[in-house]
């Protein structure tokens, strides 16, 4: 499925090597906020762990997850939310590897590839476990995890700019 804005997207992607967009939504909280800024690059092959920007079914975009991949389909998820989507390759348009927070500098995410595939574990278990109370506890771990890197991130800023951020 394509959409006009994932052909625009696509085509910046080809001209200028990178694309940059605002945030909308929730789902990938407490590590990005709607308002946060996300630079997407074009990847040929995305990781477990990778920030992809994804069409979805509708011709919606979002900043997911990558949380698996197996049989040419990739599956995405919001770091918070309970719903992963299924996507073809092609539905990868970029992998977000920068990011301005609350319109500060660009920055990295900090985490090991081992840290953020710990998140992953975390991130599958929320809807695949019965029990609410499992789910509560995978979804505060997730927010602890994310929430720390984001004051990391903020400190990282501070530390480099010399700027104090509230």
């Amino acid at each position: 499925m394509t959409s006009p804005l994932a052909s625009i997207v696509k085509a910046k992607l080809r001209a200028e090597g990178h694309f940059v967009l605002t945030l909308r939504g929730r789902c990938m909280e407490p590590l990005l906020f709607e308002g946060d800024r996300a630079a997407i690059e074009p990847c040929d092959n995305p990781q477990l762990g990778d920030l992809a920007l994804v069409l979805l079914d509708g011709g919606e975009l979002a900043v997911h997850r990558i949380v698996d991949s197996s049989s040419g389909f990739y599956v995405t998820k919001g770091d918070f939310s309970g719903r992963a989507e299924r996507v073809v390759p092609s539905d990868i348009l970029g992998i977000a590897k920068k990011f301005s927070l609350e319109g500060g500098p660009w920055i990295e995410d900090p985490r090991s590839r081992d840290e953020i595939i710990d998140l992953i574990s975390l991130s599958l278990t929320i809807g695949r476990i019965v029990t609410r109370n499992s789910n509560d506890d995978a979804r505060y771990m997730i927010w602890c995890q994310n929430e720390s890197t984001r004051a990391a991130m903020m400190k990282g800023i501070e530390y480099a700019y010399g700027k104090a951020r509230v």
